[in-house]
């Protein structure tokens, strides 16, 4: 096979659009190769969005244009609504390709904006192929138009029909392409919705960094720019890259996801003391009281008591700043021993330190307002965030981003947590996230905890941790340099940028409130609505406490709850005798219950004499699963239960009759046997109540010893009563189970003792 130039053409064009993952460069190049392979003077590409469409691209190789459409100027020329024009007839009618030999002879369409531009540019449109771009699935993702074909004298000519086929071969694979540069744009949108979301979610959590999460990745991303910037002028030479700037901004917004686990009252620990500081305070000033009363009522000496009240007078006005201040002094902290030292010993031997053990100790704290063990808790959101982020699917395209947010504590001088990762463990954009995170807790404004620090400190303490070795001194540098020429100018931006989410936010929930009557309307409509019968729930049975299905025998996926068997292998089995099929109407389910309980009561029990058999029953299992089909089924199976369940009741009432006439027939005349009552057969819950009737108050020991006999031998010869339930005490226990029924004819066999079969029954 000879590839010609027009096929090597062809073959290049495919490759390029199966590789290209930018729109506007894929809809250019499949414009442009559709005008030349069709000889066409110009063409048009109208893209489907939010349900209509957009004029996107011009190419007139006459006029010498080729115009790109701005997305602002796309929706104000977007195709209107009706179908009067030929690019929304064909969008509405995709399998409609139109081939017309002269667009003005024909009056199908509405033609004034061709007319028009026809007009301002002195030109003709005459013939016309208009194609709609389709997805796999047959969805419209655009229409093209191209326009007056040429022969090679450049007279105008209609298209071919194969131009036809090639144009809608080219569009096909666009159209592929487009389909998944949509869908990994939509699973990008997604992550970015949901970083957004849980972005949100830390910053709310709690109010003492409510900005940080954003002001970070703020940061990241002006820092990038700005060393782009300086690669360009030769300054540096380092190039962050689109997709490395990427997954920086995603790490930043991510990185104190831990903090979602942190407990809230740790996170919130805006003092030293915390919810103690109230509690201390007044205990503090009823010493100071109880000295006085002391002091008056002669049981202090009044040298001793103004030596206590200037102390603990100088400590309340002090304790706000000791419970409140970023730094402690060693003269605060001694002045907090020696208070911690004293304590008031009443009259009774009670002893009230002045400060206990943990307010001694949440007031030692010299930086900060978290002790040892809670800062400890703290440190943990950074391991709670490689554990979290662990958990998401991150494609290679964002393969860095868990080790970006899990490693921004890390010092390169082996100092930081959780791992004491060093220098060579650490990449670039992982020390960059570093210095922006320490950058914005030195200068934010929402920390109670300390106070705000000026550019100039906040710029040097980065410039002395560089020194140390604990950051990048480059990264520092280009940090320093930029914010120390912009950040006024940034700040600003962000106020501005948090005020008008405030305010959409603000519109949001108005616009929500807004809305509250009509949600209500719509509730009680939906309220008031009725549910037919068969949809408002299920009744329930005593006999849902007889059935015990084993776990096999339920529906496993394909399997069918009926025996086991597989749909092929049921299909089409024959009924058992009072068996019914699923498929009965449901306006002849009270009818067939009647007959079908006839037939089975003259059949004496065929569907329990089946199952007693080992033959299968219930329903005869259909291929139709429709939700009629499964409710016929459900009825009849319902029709089945009851028909046993009478079945049942019968012979269980013929049974007893039969065994009270034997009984009555053999009970001895005299003598008064023992009552046992309680004794419950094992593994049931059946209760035997086994007094018999008093016949003679008169009888002597020895017939009653004798009469009881029988009765002794035949509880110890029973195979299901254990040795202890003989010793039941005489008083019933109650039922625990009052649905269940008690079948004494299911528990004790009719043969043996006659006594017990006449008298065994249920409570």
């Amino acid at each position: 096979m000879q590839i010609t130039e027009d096929v090597e053409e062809l073959l290049s064009l495919g490759y390029r659009i199966a590789t290209e993952n930018n729109f506007v460069a894929l809809f250019d190049m499949i414009l442009d190769k559709c005008i030349d392979f069709t000889d066409a003077d110009g063409g048009s590409l109208y893209i489907e969005a939010e349900g209509s469409l957009k004029h996107l691209l011009d190419i007139n190789r006459t006029l010498d244009a080729d115009s790109k459409k701005s997305s602002i100027e796309a929706d104000k020329i977007a195709a209107g609504p009706d179908d009067t024009d030929i690019y929304t007839y064909c969008y509405h009618n995709p399998e409609n390709l139109l081939n017309i030999p002269d667009i003005y002879l024909d009056d199908r369409f509405d033609i004034t904006e061709i007319k028009k531009f026809d007009e301002e540019n002195d030109y003709r449109t005459q013939s016309v192929l208009v194609v709609p771009i389709l997805e796999p699935d047959q969805s419209v993702l655009g229409v093209m138009m191209l326009y007056n074909c040429l022969d090679d004298e450049r007279n105008i000519i209609p298209f071919s029909s194969d131009y036809e086929k090639l144009v809608k071969s080219l569009t096909a694979q666009m159209a592929n392409t487009l389909t998944s540069m949509i869908l990994i744009q939509d699973q990008e949108e997604l992550l970015e919705s949901f970083v957004e979301c849980m972005t949100t979610a830390i910053d709310a959590r709690t109010p003492y960094n409510g900005k940080h999460t954003k002001h970070v990745a703020r940061y990241c991303q002006v820092i990038t720019d700005y060393m782009n910037v300086l690669y360009t002028r030769d300054a540096i030479d380092r190039y962050i890259t689109p997709n490395e700037q990427e997954q920086l901004l995603l790490a930043a917004k991510l990185h104190d996801i831990g903090k979602m686990i942190t407990p809230r009252e740790i996170l919130n620990k805006a003092t030293r003391l915390g919810e103690k500081y109230s509690d201390l305070r007044n205990k503090l000033e009823k010493i100071r009281l109880r000295i006085k009363i002391d002091m008056l009522e002669h049981k202090m000496q009044i040298e001793l008591w103004q030596e206590e009240d200037e102390l603990l007078g100088r400590f309340l006005d002090q304790l706000d700043t000791l419970n409140t201040s970023g730094f402690l002094t060693d003269e605060q902290i001694a002045f907090i021993d020696q208070m911690g030292e004293k304590y008031y010993e009443d009259f009774d031997g009670t002893i009230t330190p002045y400060l206990d053990e943990n307010e001694k100790y949440s007031l030692h704290i010299r930086k900060g307002t978290l002790t040892e063990e809670e800062r400890e808790i703290v440190k943990r959101h950074v391991t709670y965030t490689a554990q979290m982020l662990s958990k998401i699917n991150f494609y290679d395209k964002y393969d860095r981003v868990v080790a970006i947010a899990s490693n921004h504590h890390e010092y390169i001088d082996g100092s930081g947590y959780p791992r004491g990762l060093k220098d060579g463990q650490l990449d670039l954009l992982t020390r960059i996230m570093t210095v922006c995170d320490i950058f914005d807790s030195l200068t934010a404004d929402d920390r109670p905890y300390k106070k705000k620090l000026t550019l100039e400190k906040a710029l040097g303490i980065l410039n002395e941790m560089a020194q140390e070795g604990k950051l990048d001194s480059g990264i520092v540098l280009i940090v320093s340099d930029y914010m120390s020429k912009h950040f006024k100018e940034l700040s600003a931006q962000m106020k501005e940028e948090e005020l008008r989410e405030k305010e959409e936010e603000e519109k949001s929930y108005s616009d929500f409130q807004a809305d509250g009557e009509r949600m209500e309307e719509q509730e009680r409509a939906i309220r008031d609505e009725a549910i037919p019968d068969d949809e408002v729930g299920i009744t329930v049975t005593e006999e849902l406490l007889d059935i015990d299905v084993p776990f096999a025998e339920l529906p496993q996926g394909d399997r069918l709850p009926e025996k086991g068997l597989e749909k092929d292998d049921a299909v089409g089995r024959t009924l058992a005798p009072g068996e019914i099929s699923g498929s009965i109407p449901k306006a002849d389910v009270q009818e067939k219950k009647q007959e079908r309980s006839e037939t089975n009561v003259q059949q004496n029990g065929g569907m329990a004499e089946a199952e007693m058999r080992g033959e299968p029953g219930g329903i005869v299992v259909e291929t139709d699963n429709s939700p009629e089909e499964v409710h016929n089924r459900r009825t009849a199976e319902s029709v089945n239960e009851e028909i046993r369940a009478r079945n049942e009741e019968l012979e269980r009432t013929k049974a007893e009759e039969n065994e009270k006439a034997v009984v009555m027939d053999e009970i001895p005349r005299s003598g008064k046997p023992r009552s046992r009552r309680g004794r419950k057969s094992k593994g049931t819950g059946t209760t035997l109540d086994l007094e018999t009737t008093k016949d003679s108050e008169s009888a002597d020991s020895a017939a009653e010893v004798k009469n009881e006999e029988p009765v002794n031998k035949a509880l110890e010869s029973l195979p299901f009563l254990d040795d202890d339930l003989l010793d039941i005490d005489d008083d019933r226990e109650e039922d625990p189970n009052p649905f269940a029924r008690h079948r004494a004819a299911e528990v004790l066999p009719s043969a043996g003792n006659p006594m017990l079969a006449g008298r065994a029954g249920g409570n």
